[in-house]
């Protein structure tokens, strides 16, 4: 799991088995709002793409509870989704530095995501109305993102 600003990439959460509902309310609470609260923004708003984990009632009540703002998104294309890039940059660091087990491959992991520069969160972030208008114009079909 990772959280990313416009600003930057912010921490990244190792899965330990499967995440479910309980799971991604946890990483939420011991994860996202502390690094929320170091940001100081005013309101906390987060990007989910519509995951059953993400739009369960025990996500939405912790949320709402919280009062952390989520956007409306559809379903999973990463076109819609800037956070997807960089966890493609990671994969191909990750291949690159062929970790030989499961403690290497997390430290890759963390490594490459730290390697992510801020413009390429500001660009990604920046790019999403043109994404939109690609695909609107498009009329979903694929677009060149």
């Amino acid at each position: 799991w990772g959280a990313m600003t416009r600003s930057r990439c912010g921490p990244i959460h190792k899965i330990e088995g499967i995440m479910d509902q309980h799971a991604y309310v946890d990483i939420i609470k011991t994860v996202f709002l502390p690094y929320y609260r170091k940001l100081r923004s005013r309101k906390p708003i987060m990007q989910a793409d519509n995951d059953p984990k993400h739009t369960s009632k025990t996500a939405k009540a912790f949320l709402s509870s919280k009062k952390i703002e989520v956007l409306q998104w559809p379903f999973q294309p990463p076109v819609f989704n800037p956070i997807e890039m960089p966890w493609i940059d990671v994969d191909k660091y990750v291949k690159q530095q062929k970790p030989k087990n499961l403690g290497d491959l997390w430290k890759c992991v963390q490594e490459g995501w730290a390697a992510i520069p801020p413009e390429r969160c500001q660009r990604l972030v920046d790019s999403m109305p043109r994404r939109c208008e690609a695909v609107i114009a498009a009329k979903g079909l694929p677009t060149k993102y």
